[in-house]
Protein backbone atom coordinates (compact mmCIF):
# COMPACT_ATOMS: atom_id res chain seq x y z
CA UNK A 1 0.00 0.00 0.00
CA UNK A 2 1.22 3.69 -0.60
CA UNK A 3 2.19 5.27 2.21
CA UNK A 4 0.11 8.95 1.39
CA UNK A 5 2.97 10.79 3.61
CA UNK A 6 5.37 10.37 0.70
CA UNK A 7 3.58 10.93 -1.86
CA UNK A 8 3.57 14.57 -2.27
CA UNK A 9 7.29 14.64 -1.86
CA UNK A 10 7.35 12.19 -4.63
CA UNK A 11 5.13 14.68 -7.20
CA UNK A 12 6.50 17.29 -5.63
CA UNK A 13 10.24 16.03 -6.93
CA UNK A 14 8.76 14.90 -10.53
CA UNK A 15 6.92 18.56 -10.94
CA UNK A 16 10.22 20.36 -9.97
CA UNK A 17 12.89 17.93 -12.55
CA UNK A 18 10.12 18.92 -14.86
CA UNK A 19 10.04 22.60 -14.20
CA UNK A 20 14.05 22.13 -13.87
CA UNK A 21 14.74 20.40 -16.86
CA UNK A 22 11.98 20.57 -19.16
CA UNK A 23 9.46 23.78 -18.89
CA UNK A 24 12.05 26.19 -18.46
CA UNK A 25 14.28 24.90 -21.06
CA UNK A 26 11.12 24.48 -23.17
CA UNK A 27 10.45 28.46 -22.59
CA UNK A 28 13.95 29.72 -22.91
CA UNK A 29 14.10 28.14 -25.98
CA UNK A 30 10.84 29.30 -27.93
CA UNK A 31 11.59 33.37 -25.82
CA UNK A 32 15.11 33.07 -28.24
CA UNK A 33 12.83 32.22 -31.33
CA UNK A 34 9.92 34.40 -30.65
CA UNK A 35 11.16 37.35 -28.40
CA UNK A 36 7.88 37.85 -27.27
CA UNK A 37 6.56 36.73 -23.65
CA UNK A 38 2.91 36.69 -25.55
CA UNK A 39 3.83 33.60 -27.70
CA UNK A 40 5.57 31.49 -25.47
CA UNK A 41 2.35 30.09 -24.65
CA UNK A 42 0.03 29.54 -27.48
CA UNK A 43 3.50 27.40 -28.90
CA UNK A 44 3.50 25.59 -25.41
CA UNK A 45 -0.13 24.67 -25.68
CA UNK A 46 0.27 23.40 -29.32
CA UNK A 47 3.23 21.13 -28.70
CA UNK A 48 2.88 17.59 -27.80
CA UNK A 49 5.86 17.38 -26.02
CA UNK A 50 8.13 20.62 -25.24
CA UNK A 51 11.35 18.43 -24.64
CA UNK A 52 11.41 17.13 -27.97
CA UNK A 53 10.21 20.45 -29.49
CA UNK A 54 13.66 21.44 -28.39
CA UNK A 55 15.77 18.54 -29.45
CA UNK A 56 14.45 18.44 -32.73
CA UNK A 57 13.07 21.70 -33.55
CA UNK A 58 16.70 23.14 -32.34
CA UNK A 59 17.69 20.92 -35.86
CA UNK A 60 15.18 21.76 -37.87
CA UNK A 61 15.14 25.64 -37.43
CA UNK A 62 19.22 25.32 -38.41
CA UNK A 63 18.22 23.36 -41.57
CA UNK A 64 15.16 25.89 -42.43
CA UNK A 65 18.05 29.00 -41.64
CA UNK A 66 20.65 26.69 -44.04
CA UNK A 67 17.99 27.12 -46.95
CA UNK A 68 17.22 30.96 -46.51
CA UNK A 69 14.39 30.60 -45.07
CA UNK A 70 13.97 34.30 -42.92
CA UNK A 71 14.01 34.20 -39.54
CA UNK A 72 10.31 36.07 -39.12
CA UNK A 73 8.91 32.97 -40.82
CA UNK A 74 10.54 30.52 -38.68
CA UNK A 75 8.77 32.68 -35.78
CA UNK A 76 5.34 32.63 -37.55
CA UNK A 77 6.01 28.76 -38.46
CA UNK A 78 6.89 28.23 -34.66
CA UNK A 79 4.52 29.95 -33.32
CA UNK A 80 1.61 28.54 -35.59
CA UNK A 81 2.68 25.22 -35.99
CA UNK A 82 5.64 23.77 -33.61
CA UNK A 83 4.62 20.29 -34.05
CA UNK A 84 5.40 20.24 -37.44
CA UNK A 85 9.90 21.10 -36.17
CA UNK A 86 9.19 17.70 -34.26
CA UNK A 87 9.87 15.77 -37.42
CA UNK A 88 12.50 13.63 -37.60
CA UNK A 89 15.13 15.64 -38.82
CA UNK A 90 15.88 13.24 -41.71
CA UNK A 91 12.60 13.29 -42.33
CA UNK A 92 12.65 16.87 -42.58
CA UNK A 93 15.50 17.10 -45.02
CA UNK A 94 13.69 14.75 -47.14
CA UNK A 95 11.09 17.18 -47.25
CA UNK A 96 12.62 20.23 -47.79
CA UNK A 97 14.31 18.65 -50.96
CA UNK A 98 11.44 17.17 -52.41
CA UNK A 99 9.26 20.97 -52.00
CA UNK A 100 12.58 23.00 -53.64
CA UNK A 101 12.22 20.52 -56.43
CA UNK A 102 8.74 21.35 -57.02
CA UNK A 103 9.78 24.93 -57.51
CA UNK A 104 9.12 26.42 -53.87
CA UNK A 105 10.95 29.91 -52.93
CA UNK A 106 12.46 29.52 -49.28
CA UNK A 107 11.88 32.83 -48.89
CA UNK A 108 8.26 32.87 -49.02
CA UNK A 109 6.09 31.68 -46.56
CA UNK A 110 4.27 29.29 -48.96
CA UNK A 111 7.42 27.11 -48.70
CA UNK A 112 6.71 26.76 -45.01
CA UNK A 113 3.52 26.03 -45.40
CA UNK A 114 4.26 23.46 -47.79
CA UNK A 115 6.48 21.68 -45.00
CA UNK A 116 3.44 21.57 -42.68
CA UNK A 117 1.05 19.89 -45.63
CA UNK A 118 3.49 17.33 -46.63
CA UNK A 119 4.82 16.39 -42.72
CA UNK A 120 0.90 15.89 -42.21
CA UNK A 121 0.28 12.90 -43.86
CA UNK A 122 2.30 9.64 -45.04
CA UNK A 123 3.32 9.38 -48.45
CA UNK A 124 0.21 6.76 -48.87
CA UNK A 125 -1.98 9.47 -47.92
CA UNK A 126 -0.84 12.07 -50.59
CA UNK A 127 -0.63 9.68 -53.55
CA UNK A 128 -4.16 8.93 -52.77
CA UNK A 129 -4.97 12.74 -52.51
CA UNK A 130 -3.12 13.01 -55.72
CA UNK A 131 -5.64 10.68 -57.24
CA UNK A 132 -8.80 12.16 -55.73
CA UNK A 133 -7.50 15.16 -57.74
CA UNK A 134 -7.10 13.15 -60.93
CA UNK A 135 -10.42 11.82 -61.02
CA UNK A 136 -11.45 15.28 -62.08
CA UNK A 137 -9.11 15.60 -64.81
CA UNK A 138 -6.42 17.65 -63.30
CA UNK A 139 -2.92 16.49 -65.14
CA UNK A 140 -0.22 16.22 -62.11
CA UNK A 141 1.46 19.63 -63.80
CA UNK A 142 -1.91 21.52 -62.69
CA UNK A 143 -1.71 19.69 -59.25
CA UNK A 144 1.38 20.57 -58.55
CA UNK A 145 0.57 24.61 -59.77
CA UNK A 146 -2.72 24.30 -57.56
CA UNK A 147 -0.52 22.94 -54.42
CA UNK A 148 2.24 25.54 -55.05
CA UNK A 149 -0.40 28.41 -55.30
CA UNK A 150 -2.00 26.97 -52.01
CA UNK A 151 -0.44 24.06 -49.87
CA UNK A 152 -3.41 23.49 -48.07
CA UNK A 153 -5.23 22.75 -50.93
CA UNK A 154 -3.72 19.17 -49.75
CA UNK A 155 -4.84 19.35 -46.53
CA UNK A 156 -8.52 17.97 -46.72
CA UNK A 157 -9.75 14.56 -46.80
CA UNK A 158 -10.65 12.68 -49.48
CA UNK A 159 -13.96 12.75 -49.25
CA UNK A 160 -13.86 16.62 -48.58
CA UNK A 161 -11.67 17.59 -51.49
CA UNK A 162 -14.08 15.13 -53.65
CA UNK A 163 -17.16 17.48 -51.97
CA UNK A 164 -16.08 19.88 -52.71
CA UNK A 165 -14.84 19.47 -56.32
CA UNK A 166 -18.23 17.95 -56.74
CA UNK A 167 -20.08 21.31 -55.92
CA UNK A 168 -17.61 23.78 -58.03
CA UNK A 169 -17.64 21.64 -61.21
CA UNK A 170 -21.06 19.98 -61.11
CA UNK A 171 -23.08 22.20 -59.20
CA UNK A 172 -21.41 26.04 -60.17
CA UNK A 173 -20.10 24.74 -63.67
CA UNK A 174 -16.62 25.94 -62.98
CA UNK A 175 -13.85 23.69 -64.53
CA UNK A 176 -11.48 21.32 -62.87
CA UNK A 177 -8.67 23.36 -64.47
CA UNK A 178 -9.34 26.51 -63.28
CA UNK A 179 -9.79 25.62 -59.98
CA UNK A 180 -5.87 24.23 -59.96
CA UNK A 181 -5.38 27.80 -61.32
CA UNK A 182 -6.97 29.12 -58.41
CA UNK A 183 -7.08 26.50 -55.23
CA UNK A 184 -8.23 28.80 -52.55
CA UNK A 185 -12.17 28.39 -53.43
CA UNK A 186 -10.81 24.64 -51.84
CA UNK A 187 -10.18 26.09 -48.93
CA UNK A 188 -12.24 27.42 -45.84
CA UNK A 189 -11.55 30.15 -43.60
CA UNK A 190 -9.33 27.80 -40.89
CA UNK A 191 -6.98 27.12 -43.81
CA UNK A 192 -5.81 30.41 -44.23
CA UNK A 193 -3.16 30.25 -41.44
Amino acid sequence: MCNPHKTPNSIISIQTRDLENHIIPFFDFVKKIVGADKYLFPVFRRSKNSVELIERAMLNIQVLRDEGVPQSNIVKFLINRPTTLMTSTVRFKEILQEIRGMGFDPSKYAFMRAIHAITAMTKSTWETKLNAYRKWGLSEEQIQHAFMLSPFSMMHSVKKISSIMDYLVNRMGISSSHIAKVPTVLLGEEDHT
